[in-house]
């Protein structure tokens, strides 16, 4: 919520010479659009803060076009997500945000989404953040190929990693000072999320 902002700023403040600018902001889990907050008791998800951010750009730097994408892959959210971003897809002028809920698991859409920035020669946002830590480093290659101005955020539930980690050693009936590397990639079936985000043993 507050970085959008400042990534916006930086990219839209460079010299472009009077050509239009693109600027990408991506979420591969978009939500319903609002959550519950424990300062608020609700508060808008990072998809819907991102149409204020890409709005306020827009607003300052009039030669500035922001895009905002959401994956979400339950259609009950990804309704909802649509209904609170609406206002700024009929808004007018500046106020306009380009705003696309896209159906389905972020693993098949992520590649096509990035396709669409290169087309653009566009900076871009991406935030991972998924519901626990089943992120594979694998459904990320197509943030990993050289671009300029991508930044990606992945926001890692330390704690759940931790909650599966000792889940496995109590399984495994090891005590808490036995390797995690064996119990994690001794054999297949002990394969966890946290060797798959950080590429395996390698």
């Amino acid at each position: 919520r507050r970085y959008d902002p400042v990534f916006g700023a930086i990219m839209a403040q460079g010299d472009w010479h009077g050509q239009q600018v693109h600027i990408f902001l991506v979420d591969t889990h978009g939500g319903g659009g609002q959550h519950l907050s424990i300062e608020r008791g609700w508060t808008y998800g990072s998809p819907a803060w991102a149409c204020f951010s890409a709005r306020d750009i827009q607003r300052r730097h009039s030669n500035v076009q922001v895009h905002v994408r959401a994956i979400e892959s339950d259609p009950a959210a990804a309704h909802l997500l649509r209904l609170t971003v609406q206002r700024h897809i009929e808004a007018k002028g500046t106020d306009h945000v380009d705003v696309r809920v896209i159906d389905g698991d972020y693993r098949d859409h992520l590649a096509e989404v990035m396709d669409e920035v290169r087309r653009n020669r566009a900076a871009c946002r991406v935030l991972v953040d998924p519901h626990g830590i089943d992120i594979p480093l694998w459904t990320l290659a197509p943030l990993l190929k050289p671009a300029w101005g991508l930044e990606v955020i992945i926001n890692f539930d330390a704690s759940g990693a931790l909650r599966v980690a000792h889940q496995l050693l109590k399984k495994g009936g090891l005590a808490e000072s036995s390797d995690f590397d064996d119990l994690l990639l001794a054999n297949a079936a002990h394969q966890s999320a946290l060797g798959e985000m950080f590429g395996g043993s390698s």
